[in-house]
């Protein structure tokens, strides 16, 4: 566009040049020819007969200058296209400003020039960079974080993980990112319940959150690549809308609290000197058994004392006696058959609970029996023990307390013990006839 005298801007487009938001300046290369009042204010002039005439590298940051002029040079020279810059120039106060220069050559009065649309990028330069410290620092606030943090997309695939959770997983960061790492370990059999029950599709968590819409909790457990098992818990949260909705899980690795609470709940059920389940566990798996409406067989129980422990203890030591208690117990639980079930009731007392009928409970007695004949090497010497037992039938539809059960039982070993021991008695036998009726 030509800007001879003859061809000037009417009145209305000077107005509308003279308005603009957006500096405009036109220069030859090297001077400034014209500028609107915006394009002074960008660099720091009252007015823009304050800065016609002056060389535009008085404005130029002091490492632009090479470059730009360079090319300022081109343009002036016979390139026809437009173009942008960022730059930063160097105001009047001292103060330096991020500008954009989309350049176009043009004619000034005859001679070849440069038309320049300037903007002040100042501030969304400062916005930007601090958006950028702010997403770095986050970065680095997640990336020091002890939890395990994931982000996924709608699909399910990686986009990012912090070293929290690439340690908690087993995995490295780089081979994950991009993959769809929950319906790979799913596919592999390495993510389920912690009761051991495989999970489907829909119940990975990600998949559940977008299908709630709302934060979820879970707690799984994860096969790493190195084959060892860890429990994680956790929680994802959706963010963003529609096509820029992400998935965050962040979760803890919980496999020590787990084994800990584990150990705790064996301690409380297990008698600590021979492992055997304590008399709270056969209480309760008797109760369980008992009251199972299903059950279509008689159960037995057996109430076992053994024989002169107490001379053992006083002629050898309570030590020796514990070793020995030792040993009976793996004697004992060796001959009880699949589904029974022996415990430690006391001192030197033990407790099984099987299913069948008065002659099974018979084979099982006669089994401990002999479970129990021969000697045991304790502190070299060889000690012979054995042992009295009590039975009680436990029949479908009997009506009898736990304790009662368990009384009766009780009652028939005293009754083994009273006619010498080494023995088994019992409580009220069933016979075929009362079986049948």
């Amino acid at each position: 566009m030509d800007h001879d005298d003859e061809t000037a801007p009417d009145d209305a487009f000077r107005r509308l040049v003279e308005s603009s938001p957006d500096g405009l300046s036109v220069h030859d290369g090297e001077c400034l020819l014209y500028a609107n009042p915006a394009g002074a204010a960008i660099l720091g002039e009252s007015s823009p007969d304050a800065i016609v005439g002056h060389r535009i590298d008085e404005y130029l940051h002091v490492d632009e200058r090479a470059a730009l002029a360079d090319r300022l040079a081109a343009i002036v020279a016979d390139d026809p296209s437009v173009t942008t810059v960022v730059t930063r120039v160097t105001r009047r106060d001292g103060r330096v400003r991020t500008v954009e220069a989309r350049s176009v050559p043009t004619t000034w009065k005859g001679r070849p020039a440069i038309l320049s649309v300037i903007r002040d990028l100042t501030g969304q330069s400062t916005a930007d960079e601090a958006a950028r410290v702010a997403e770095r620092r986050l970065a680095e606030i997640v990336d020091s974080l002890v939890d395990g943090v994931i982000v996924q997309d709608r699909r399910g695939y990686v986009r990012s993980m912090n070293p929290a959770a690439a340690r908690i997983m087993g995995v490295d960061v780089d081979d994950v990112v991009g993959t769809d790492l929950a319906a790979d370990l799913l596919e592999r059999g390495n993510v389920c319940r912690t009761d051991g029950k495989m999970i489907t599709p829909a119940q990975l968590p990600h998949r559940r959150a977008q299908r709630a819409g709302e934060p979820v909790s879970f707690t799984l457990e994860i096969t790493r690549p190195d084959g060892s098992v860890v429990t994680i818990q956790g929680t994802t949260t959706l963010v963003g809308v529609d096509h820029t909705r992400l998935v965050i899980s962040s979760f803890t690795d919980v496999t020590a609290d787990r084994e800990a609470a584990d150990q705790l709940r064996y301690q409380a059920r297990h008698d600590s000197l021979t492992g055997l389940p304590n008399r709270q566990h056969v209480v309760d798996e008797l109760t369980a058994a008992v009251r199972d409406p299903a059950r279509d067989c008689d159960l037995g129980v057996l109430y076992l004392d053994l024989d002169a422990l107490k001379a053992v203890n006083d002629s050898l030591g309570h030590s020796v006696g514990d070793d020995l208690l030792t040993h009976v117990s793996t004697r004992l639980a060796s001959v009880i058959p699949t589904g029974g079930l022996l415990g430690r009731v006391g001192g030197d007392e033990f407790v099984a609970v099987l299913r069948g009928t008065p002659d099974d409970v018979d084979d099982v007695a006669r089994a401990l029996h002999g479970a129990l004949r021969g000697t045991i090497g304790l502190e070299g010497r060889a000690v012979r023990i054995t042992a009295s037992i009590g039975a009680v039938a436990v029949p479908v539809g009997d009506h009898r307390t736990i304790d009662e059960v368990l009384r009766d039982a009780d009652y028939a070993m005293y009754e083994a013990k009273g006619s010498g021991g080494d023995r088994t008695a019992w409580h009220r036998r069933p016979t075929r006839a009362d079986r049948d009726a």
